[in-house]
């Protein structure tokens, strides 16, 4: 017997408007159909016919980091997807394309006068030392910084000559067009009303980012696309993603292992009985037969790409900030969008600051906090209720009492006179999250 049309109490039903609030029936409307709930979520190889292929955003932007010999190689391969009719791209992911993009671009350019600016830095070689040997070797130095100086113009000229036919998106452009580029079949105006009750349940994907502009609802729309996909084609789904995040993968240290169970069964009930599986690129490319050198320069790019997601001034990774201490005292002000961190500082030693604790936020800190990009264990730490010393290389952590996350990681003490010290911070502030990673 079937237990898909189990009787469900209407809304009128629960007690009255329940807009934006989270239903008591959840689990009821999540797992709906309770005969199909131990089935395995089984998908065959991504060089199977019968399974379709869809692409998220961040691997459409993984190729800008990629050499043109593996480029050429991801162009054959979306080629033989799309004569097999099995290649598909939400619509939200090629706008959030667009949009990131050209800021990828600058970033190429950014990297490139960076490169100028340290071949620029000469040491003059003091008088006494200066040879015939020497002035030799400088001459063929110059000559060659010379070549390597007109080169970088060169490509630099490359970079601001793209006019949306970089080599990237021409291969997108060969790949998808209104055939095969996907979108919500509901109106937009249904799709953000479901959307604003799923997110009060935090019902997956897209919880996890309600702090952003779009309230995450990007993601979102790229779910419901891949609904109505499966909907039309009743057939298993690849789909290619490097979002790791706890509201699209189970996770285990950091990494995505499963699909959230959720969602399987909202792809389930969609496709009639099929199945869905999430992968890196890597992962898809190795099952199709790519060539070992392309899935492995691939793979070391989304390695990259997963660290450079956490990264960013005032987000996860890799944020610094120096603050001076005057006359022994300092007030290390961490900020991100509206979250803000205020330590005080007492004293700086040597190679260490005193921290004093405040009623604001819990304190704590650690000699240890992993890789960066990793995820971090805090739950076990002990609050600290007086000053305390926080050694080069140690780690604070701190909470307030919305759940957002400090980590600051002590770099550097200098002492440059004989009242003022420079202290160095790298530091991480996560908004309502979880999981916190390592600065």
């Amino acid at each position: 017997m079937s237990a898909r049309n189990e009787n469900k109490p209407k809304p009128e039903e629960m007690g009255g408007d329940t807009e934006g609030l989270a239903s008591p029936l959840t689990l009821e409307n999540i797992f709906e159909d309770v005969g199909s709930i131990f089935l395995p979520n089984e998908v065959g190889k991504a060089s199977s016919r019968d399974v379709l292929i869809a692409v998220d955003t961040n691997v459409l932007l993984l190729p800008l980091t990629i050499g043109s010999d593996a480029l050429s190689k991801l162009q054959a391969f979306y080629e033989r997807l799309r004569a097999e009719e099995r290649l598909f791209l939400p619509a939200r992911a090629a706008r959030e394309y667009i949009s990131n993009r050209d800021r990828k671009f600058a970033d190429l350019l950014k990297t490139l006068n960076d490169m100028k600016s340290r071949v620029n830095h000469d040491t003059k070689l003091p008088p006494i030392l200066d040879t015939e040997d020497y002035a030799a070797a400088e001459k063929v130095l110059a000559k060659a910084k010379s070549d390597y100086m007109k080169a970088l113009a060169r490509l630099g000229e490359t970079v601001r000559s793209w006019n949306g036919d970089d080599p990237v998106t021409k291969v997108y452009a060969a790949a998808f067009d209104r055939n095969n580029i996907i979108s919500p079949q509901q109106e937009l105006s249904q799709v953000l009303l479901e959307w604003k009750t799923r997110r009060a349940e935090q019902r997956p994907p897209g919880y996890k980012d309600a702090s952003k502009p779009d309230t995450g609802v990007g993601d979102f729309l790229i779910w419901k696309s891949l609904l109505d996909l499966a909907e039309m084609k009743k057939k298993d789904m690849i789909f290619i993603t490097g979002d790791e995040k706890a509201d699209w993968s189970v996770r285990v240290d950091g990494k995505g292992v499963f699909p959230r169970p959720e969602l399987i069964a909202e792809y389930r009930k969609a496709s009639g009985g099929k199945s869905i599986r999430f992968a890196n690129l890597h992962d898809v490319l190795r099952e199709m037969d790519v060539a070992e050198e392309v899935v492995s320069e691939v793979e070391a790019a989304e390695q990259i790409a997963n660290i450079s997601a956490w990264s960013g001034a005032g987000k996860r990774i890799g944020a610094s900030k120096v603050f001076i201490m005057d006359g022994g005292k300092g007030d290390f002000v961490f900020v991100r969008e509206n979250v803000l961190f205020d330590l005080k500082s007492t004293l700086a030693t040597a190679e260490s600051v005193w921290i004093r604790p405040t009623n604001d936020f819990a304190l704590t800190f650690s000699k240890y906090t992993g890789l960066p990009g990793t995820v971090v264990q805090i739950s076990g730490l002990a609050r600290l209720e007086k000053p305390f010393p926080v050694s080069v290389g140690e780690t604070i952590y701190a909470r307030d009492n919305y759940g957002h996350t400090l980590l600051a990681r002590l770099l550097s003490v200098s002492h440059f006179s004989d009242v003022n010290v420079k202290i160095d911070f790298e530091y991480a502030i996560h908004i309502g999250e979880e999981e916190v990673y390592a600065p």
